[in-house]
């Protein structure tokens, strides 16, 4: 199911009826009333709704194997406000698969590439796997996880050895876009960056005229992709969602361009303007990743700290953490393009090769120091639609931020090749049997999300004339 070419785009919304001191997170441990956030958000978005089936029937052929897609970025939340806001919940998980196997696919298979010192086994414990196999053996469908990293670290310690899993090469499909890259415009001698990675590494992936992108080939085997991105502010584009989660296809982050070296007035945007103690405790980073995984990190790692308190550097502001950053979207829409058009040999056809079916769980949010450090936003919502553009304009209206502020929506909307809107669309976000624009349900909800630090005053919702914010 794809909307016509310069058609209206339509993102279904469905949202939990909500009480006073209500305990929105409770809403994951009630299966039925999850099933049928799900289901209604399916069928405001067009899906054809059939009580005795499942929500996915119309979309899922029999026999089909069917990619799930979770937002699985780190195991534990540093900031101590629990994982409900960092990940896709693993009960909202267990109920789109639920739904997917009363469909009868033939295979389900449920993957991710969260940060390379992530502990897979925290995040997906063996009790939480089992439980989903058995779930989906009730149906007669096999379920199938698997981690998609190329790259491992093991132990929390930045010097811990990096490790090569089990994953074989050849289950990754290498592709170069070339001068046809986002990134192409940005391409300077002093390259881009990628936090707690070798920067020589990533150049040897991004110069002038190539632009390699490593992506995991469950995605282009699969009959059917389903997207459930996590929904939360982020400190390098400023909402992640159905768009930035498909950044978690690529297998290997030493693909994957963060920022540009320098300050915002040098040509860079690792930071705002131009610092000499930004420069230096940059120029330490860059050594401490250029000795990962080995003990020979730690003197540079002692450096970057002593330098940051001299010199009273805010770390939080580094990394391409702020409004400035105009790289890390250009990275994640030349992922989103590949997700759409790409081809197993690494080739990309001039028309898209898949629909990918985004469900976002919005019920808790993140918000804040996001996407690893967030804190929750109780929204009780789920989002649902066959372009991921499009769910991320929805998206944004659930924070209270504007999409026309966050480079990584409103460039979606720009004609390139391998375009990931038709030229004219629009998006219409429909709810309970109604039809709303962006400004209308931000209006309506009146939900306003803590912006990461360096994003505060710059992407978030005003009303425009004639529009009133909800009290």
């Amino acid at each position: 199911m794809t909307d016509a070419p310069g058609a209206t785009m339509t993102v279904g919304l469905s949202l939990a009826a909500r009480e006073p001191g209500m305990d929105v997170a409770a809403l994951y441990h009630r299966p039925g009333v999850l099933r049928a956030l799900l289901r209604d958000a399916m069928a405001q978005g067009g899906v054809p709704k059939d009580e005795a089936e499942s929500a996915f029937a119309t979309i899922v052929p029999r026999d089909a194997s069917v990619l799930v897609k979770p937002n699985w970025v780190n195991h534990f939340n540093p900031a101590g406000h629990g994982m409900d806001c960092v990940v896709t919940h693993p009960e909202f998980i267990a109920a789109v698969v639920e739904e997917l196997a009363t469909a009868r696919p033939g295979r389900i298979v449920v993957a991710d590439a969260p940060i390379q010192s992530c502990d897979w086994d925290t995040l997906v414990p063996q009790a939480f796997r089992e439980r989903i196999i058995g779930l989906g053996a009730r149906h007669g469908v096999a379920v199938e996880f698997r981690d998609f990293r190329k790259t491992v670290v093991h132990g929390r310690f930045l010097e811990a050895p990096v490790v090569r899993p089990p994953r074989p090469a050849d289950r990754y499909a290498l592709f170069d876009l070339g001068g046809d890259s986002l990134l192409e415009p940005l391409t300077t001698r002093l390259g881009f960056r990628a936090p707690d990675y070798d920067h020589r590494r990533l150049a040897e992936a991004h110069a002038n005229g190539m632009h390699k992108y490593l992506i995991c080939k469950e995605i282009f085997e699969a009959d059917v992709v389903v997207s459930l991105p996590k929904l939360k502010v982020h400190k390098k584009a400023g909402i992640t969602g159905a768009i930035k989660t498909l950044v978690g296809v690529n297998g290997d982050k030493d693909y994957l361009a963060h920022a540009r070296a320098g300050g915002g007035s040098s040509g860079g945007d690792l930071y705002e303007g131009r610092s000499l103690s930004h420069e230096v405790v940059a120029w330490l980073r860059d050594r401490v990743n250029m000795h990962r995984g080995h003990l020979s990190r730690v003197p540079w790692l002692a450096g970057v700290f002593l330098a940051r308190n001299l010199l009273r550097v805010d770390e939080r502001l580094m990394d391409g953490n702020w409004y400035g950053n105009d790289t890390c979207w250009r990275m994640s829409l030349d992922l989103n393009r590949i997700a759409s058009y790409g081809r197993a040999d690494g080739s990309l056809a001039d028309a898209p090769q898949r629909t990918i079916h985004t469900l976002t769980d919005a019920i808790v949010c993140g918000q804040g120091d996001a996407p690893l450090k967030p804190h929750p936003m109780a929204v009780g919502a789920v989002t649902y639609a066959s372009n991921s553009v499009a769910c991320e304009v929805a998206n944004a209206a659930l924070l209270g931020l504007d999409f026309r502020k966050l480079p990584i929506i409103r460039e979606a909307f720009s004609a390139f090749r391998w375009p990931l809107v038709e030229p004219g669309a629009a998006v219409r976000i429909r709810s309970e049997g109604r039809d709303e624009t962006f400004d209308e349900l931000v209006s309506r909800l009146g939900n306003r999300a803590d912006a990461p630090p360096a994003w505060h005053g710059y992407i978030e919702w005003e009303p425009p004339p004639g529009i009133s914010r909800a009290a």
